[in-house]
């Protein structure tokens, strides 16, 4: 059975791409533009194995996003990414993110290695 991979970012070219690279590995990816988004896919109870966050959107942040979601769901893993924010590495892991990321990306092959594991 395939893995879900749920991307959530504003940025519509950025999520394309990183959507692109998961389907290319065969991957099911789902989208989302922010963590208010995000939470309705969710609650509508889709499965999901790998979650990808940008921190800085509008209507629902990454971070208000992670805290949301760790209160239903503390084991999926969830990749933080961010250009710049206002939040420290220390803050995101706090609030439940697995891996702490600055785009750009410069090794996403890590995050395939870590879902095939």
């Amino acid at each position: 059975m395939k893995k879900i991979v749920l991307i959530i970012d504003d940025e519509s070219e950025l999520r394309t791409c990183i959507c692109d690279s998961f389907e290319q590995l065969d991957f099911t990816v789902i989208q989302a533009s922010n963590g208010f988004e995000a939470l309705q896919l969710i609650a509508g109870g889709q499965k999901i194995d790998l979650i990808l966050t940008d921190i800085d959107m509008p209507i629902k942040n990454g971070i208000d996003f992670l805290k949301e979601f760790r209160v239903r769901d503390r084991s999926t893993p969830v990749i933080v990414m961010t250009g710049g924010c206002k939040y420290t590495e220390a803050e995101v892991l706090k609030a439940g993110a697995t891996v702490f990321l600055h785009k750009p990306i410069p090794k996403i092959d890590s995050i395939f290695k870590m879902l095939a594991a």
